[in-house]
This record gives structure tokens, sequence and C-alpha cells, in this order.
């Protein structure tokens, strides 16, 4: 609840702007522009199944945010030292290691992702305004495998991403849709929002959670015969969809218009 009148805050232009130097690596300036901001901190060693050192490997965090000053790459030791700020805490929980050299440095490697919440501590503590403290993160070896490895029997990591999606909802004649219920996989959306209006359109947002690492919408027709007859549901994968966070903390997802069929009769 506090992340979200945060942001509310934020989008309608209230909060004061604070800016402070921070004397360490990738630091600089940060300015805080009515959003809470954490420090954080990386480190890891990233090594091939053999226990060989890989060099240009890009770290990133949830949503592919990069780390500061290109510190979130592995050097000839295979080492990354990385330091970054966040708005909006939590962002810090996920790290994506990614072969951005291709077959340079042993071969392409296939992209890591890692839930590190269990790694991460707080080694500062907030001011108590809008900077929340400092967090690091040490993961030790980190191994990759190289693209087409086989990988059937590691396990799938489930993700958290703040979504905000946005459709509309039209049947095959594209006339708008009211009363369609659209939720993720095993979960909600907030309140009456995952609904379509009387326009077709839905405007959500939620922190949601990967159900077998894919992020799935179902739509579903909800009133029967209202509203133009009553539709098939469908169900469509957005997880490619869920690849950018934007400075709202928010990886924002528009499926432009999601066409509904009508259930046949018999």
């Amino acid at each position: 609840m506090k992340r979200l009148i945060y942001y509310l805050m934020a989008l309608l232009g209230f909060g004061v702007q604070g800016c402070e130097y921070l004397d360490k690596p990738g630091g600089g300036e940060v300015c805080m522009y009515g959003t809470p901001t954490v420090e954080f901190h990386l480190s890891a060693r990233v090594v091939d199944q053999a226990g060989n050192p890989i060099q240009g490997i890009e770290a990133t965090t949830k949503g592919g945010v990069p780390f500061d000053d290109k510190t979130g790459f592995s050097n000839y030791q295979g080492i990354i030292e990385a330091y970054t700020h966040f708005g909006f805490p939590g962002n810090q929980y996920e790290v994506i290691f990614n072969d951005i050299d291709g077959e340079a440095n042993g071969g392409e490697y296939a992209k890591l992702t890692l839930d590190i919440t269990e790694k991460v501590m707080q080694v500062e503590q907030g001011d108590g305004s809008w900077y929340s403290g400092g967090y690091k993160a040490e993961l030790g070896d980190v191994t990759l495998k190289l693209k087409g490895e086989d990988d059937q029997n590691d396990p799938i990591v489930e993700t958290n991403y703040n979504i905000n999606l946005k459709a509309v909802v039209v049947n095959e004649a594209g006339e708008p849709i009211q009363g369609i219920h659209a939720y993720p996989e095993g979960d909600e959306f907030r309140g009456r929002e995952g609904y379509s209006d009387y326009l077709g359109n839905i405007s959500t947002y939620d922190n949601i959670r990967s159900v077998g690492g894919k992020f799935i919408i179902h739509f579903e027709d909800i009133d029967g015969e209202y509203n133009l007859g009553e539709f098939e549901s469908i169900s469509i994968d957005i997880t490619d969809k869920v690849s950018e966070v934007s400075t709202t903390g928010y990886a924002n997802v528009d499926l432009g218009q999601v066409v509904m069929k009508l259930k046949k009769t018999l």
C-alpha cells in the first residue's frame, strides 16, 4: 500500500526533490523525486560448468535495469562488483545474467535469471524519508550453461513483476465488450480494475507472480448472454512482453485489441 501511495504522489507531482552524492564505486549524485530509493551492491563470480571464469557477462536487475557506470559486467576473472540505485525497493531481488558478446569468451551462454531474495542483506538503514537504506548480495559462483546444453532438469524459477496491463476487449466485428474479467494465472487483479468497461477498456496494475515460469492472462465472460452475447474464454501468454520496467516501477504491457469469439450454440 505504501508503494502505491508513493507512486500516486509522484505521478501527481507531489513530494520533494533531494539530491545526495554517494562517494562509492558506481556512485554519483542521486536525485529522488518523490520516490523511495535504495542503494544496492552485488558481488558474484560467473563461471562455466567446468568452473572456468567467463568474461563479458552482463548482470542486470529486475526488468533489465542496468547497474551504474557499467559495473555490471564480469571481468577476465569472471568477477562482478556492481552498484546501482533503485526507485522502489524490491527490484533488487532478481538478477539476470546475459551473454552479450556471442561466441567470444568461450562460446554463447544461455541467459540465467536468479531470484536472490535470500541473499539480500540490509547493510545501511534508511533516513526516514525517501532513502530506504543500503543492501548487498554476495552470490559466490554463478554457473552458466552454453546455449543448447540440456537444461530440462533445471528447476523453474518463479518471479514477481509489477505489471501495468492495458487491453481493449472486442468481438469479431470490432465492437467493445463490457464485463469481461481479466485475471492472471493463479491470482486476481485488485478491485474492479480487472473488468472491461463499456468501451471494452481494461487498465489495471498489480504485483503478479509467474506460474510455471510464465505470466498468463485469462479473459472470461462472466455475465452470460448480456453485453453482446456469451463469449469463449481465451488465455494470452504475456511472458515475452514482461521485460522492461519503467520509471514507475511497473512493466507496461499493452495488448491492444483482444478479440473474443461468441460461444457456439448446439
